[in-house]
């Protein structure tokens, strides 16, 4: 884990302020004009090659950390991703799939102390395995409202997994743990609006930027920015590249020694995408 000294925090009148220029944007289109067949977009295989990034705030203190996109690979036991659409008419339907699954090992220092009578052993090293599962997808309902411009709505699902498996590797020490830990495994479902914007360069080359916030649900702060360009290879088969950004947010009250204290947990995802897009 990396200290960093700042991490993003929005509230969710900032989220609702952040899409009124796209908004704004919309009503200066044209109306769109219905198609009568099916059209398909399949995005896979698709890789998101995220930072996480994340902080926690309450009782006067403040805690960030950051996880590079490389020790998520040299980690990771299993990643499926992949997006399906269809249209026909003003009206598409979507889905979008995002599972990771990382194991890692490590060990911990030895730590002795100088007594009266010789050596003390505090505690002996410990390995540690740590077993994290992070899912967010997406089942999406959209409209189209312009040629450009598509309205949509839908339910996240996130499901966040963190197991800790702890051995000490010699007996003895006032410190030793031997024990599996759950920190952590969450359920949450969250109403989602946003808008799809699009713009063909030319035959070749296409545009697409969508935004959408968490409007009802679990989670106090939901957000997504979403940009991508693509380049279509033939007929049927594209390639896409872009960024995406995820920011889930919650305010908590725990109970402690002291009475209650108010926390602050900030979870971003954010980095470079690219993906094989078959369209027919």
């Amino acid at each position: 884990l990396q200290a960093s000294n700042t991490c993003p925090h929005w509230t969710r009148p900032h989220m609702h302020r952040a899409m009124y220029p796209i908004l704004l944007f919309m009503s200066l289109l044209q109306p769109g004009v219905a198609q009568d067949k099916w059209h398909y977009s399949l995005v896979f295989p698709m890789i998101w090659a995220p930072d996480i990034e994340g902080s926690i705030e309450g009782g006067g203190k403040r805690i960030d950390f950051t996880i590079p996109f490389g020790d998520i690979v040299d980690n990771l036991n299993i990643g499926i991703m992949g997006e399906l659409f269809a249209e026909k008419g003003n009206w598409s339907y979507g889905i979008k799939l995002n599972y990771l699954h990382t194991k890692g090992e490590s060990v911990s220092d030895h730590i002795i102390r100088d007594g009266f009578l010789g050596p003390i052993v505090i505690a002996p090293a410990h390995e540690i395995s740590s077993d994290f599962s992070l899912s967010v997808n997406d089942l999406l309902l959209g409209y189209r409202i312009h040629d450009k411009v598509r309205l949509y709505g839908g339910i996240r699902y996130l499901y966040t997994r963190i197991d800790l498996k702890i051995r000490p590797q010699q007996n003895g020490g006032l410190i030793n743990i031997n024990r599996d830990i759950n920190i952590a495994e969450e359920k949450i479902f969250e109403g989602i609006m946003g808008a799809h914007f699009h713009h063909d360069f030319s035959a070749r080359w296409k545009f697409n930027l969508s935004g959408d916030v968490g409007v009802v649900g679990d989670n106090d702060r939901d957000f997504m920015l979403e940009t991508s360009i693509v380049y279509r290879i033939s007929k049927l088969n594209n390639i896409a590249f872009g960024y995406r950004y995820l920011l889930i947010g919650n305010d908590i009250t725990a109970e402690t020694d002291l009475g209650p204290v108010d926390y602050t947990l900030d979870f971003v995802e954010q980095g470079p995408t690219l993906g094989w897009v078959f369209t027919f």
